[in-house]
């Protein structure tokens, strides 16, 4: 059963919501871009070993060209010094052959990794496109809690600004500012920064933020392989 089809049965989300079946087509695309990827690199590298043999065959074509006119001098010196005959010359011409065929398959090969590696860059433009299509709708899929987040967040705001109206009340009554206390000095000092004495103060990379933020996390990597992967429930 394919992403798009197990997306309508269940999950948090309603079961045709456009930006988790966007993610559901961007994942099924994925799989099939990155099978393609592993090919191409496979392609990629065979085409690499391809050059290197084709080096390594015309080095050995011209150290064998070399040999044989160096034998080919040897024997008109012989020739010369005896009076006899240098004879027919067929190991010059086979390793003349054997570089010009070396030559060939090294053109050939420089030019099919040409092509592959093309090939190859081609694909991996295609793997961004669709990993930059994965995270858009990730982001549409999280961005889409915002406005309940952004509602809590005013309602507990208030709860609390009411609470610390009751605290500065019952402190005005029953803490004497004079001579200051430890206890009053921290009363101030929430009147004052009600914030800054959070662990929870905004910072979402702080040590206190792992345990609130670890379900959103696990969600998001979640959401990379499996477009039907729920949220975090309110907590």
């Amino acid at each position: 059963m394919s992403k798009l089809l197990r997306l309508a049965v269940g999950g948090k989300e309603p079961p045709h919501n456009p930006n988790r079946m966007e993610l559901a087509q961007a994942l099924d695309d994925l799989i099939r871009i990155e099978r393609s990827v592993s090919e191409a690199q496979a392609a990629l590298s065979r085409a690499h070993d391809m050059v290197s043999e084709a080096i390594s065959e015309q080095d050995a074509a011209e150290q064998a060209v070399e040999a044989a006119r160096n034998a080919l001098r040897s024997r008109m010196v012989e020739a010369a010094l005896t009076g006899g005959h240098s004879g027919r010359d067929d190991i010059m011409s086979s390793a003349h052959a054997r570089l010009v065929t070396a030559n060939e398959n090294l053109a050939a090969a420089q030019a099919a990794l040409q092509v592959v590696r093309a090939a190859n860059n081609d694909t991996s433009k295609e793997l961004e496109a669709i990993e930059h299509r994965r995270d858009a709708a990730i982001a549409k899929i999280i961005g889409g809690e915002i406005d309940r987040l952004h509602d809590e967040a005013i309602d507990l705001r208030d709860q609390f600004m009411k609470k610390l109206l009751e605290l500065k009340f019952a402190a005005g009554i029953g803490e004497d500012p004079w001579p200051p206390t430890e206890r009053r000095k921290a009363l101030d000092y929430l009147f004052q920064w009600p914030l800054m004495g959070s662990p929870y103060a905004g910072i979402t990379t702080s040590p206190a933020a792992e345990p609130v933020l670890a379900g959103w996390r696990q969600a998001l990597e979640k959401l990379k392989h499996d477009a039907n992967a729920p949220l975090p429930e309110a907590n």
